[in-house]
């Protein structure tokens, strides 16, 4: 479903390492615990992904499965291969969006 890359980052998963595969639940289980074993809350993704966020959530996360989420919308690569928010075509809502899917994740 993913062609086996981690849906935040899109490291290709492995067995080993921080390209390891997890389970994200995405409103976190501690948090929110009915949604723990919910199919909707599910991702595959990458150990240094999933550590990155931890137990954090905030509701302006972008959700990697939805119809409005295509990377090149929310974000840019600079010169340094660094993920970064995409800026234009952008509202201020929408970059900040971006900002902090980047802080919780990347």
């Amino acid at each position: 479903m993913t062609f086996n890359q981690c849906v935040f980052c899109y490291l290709t998963l492995s067995s080993i390492g921080d390209a390891s595969e997890e389970i994200e639940h995405f409103k976190p289980k501690v948090k929110f615990p009915n949604l723990a074993y919910d199919w909707n809350n599910l991702y595959p993704i990458c150990s240094s992904c999933n550590r990155a966020k931890s137990s954090q959530f905030d509701d302006k996360l972008l959700r990697p499965d939805k119809a409005d989420f295509e990377f090149s919308k929310w974000f840019r690569i600079d010169g340094d291969f660094n993920i970064k928010p995409q800026i234009l075509g952008n509202s201020e809502y929408e970059i900040d969006r971006a900002k902090i899917t980047i802080k919780y994740y990347v």
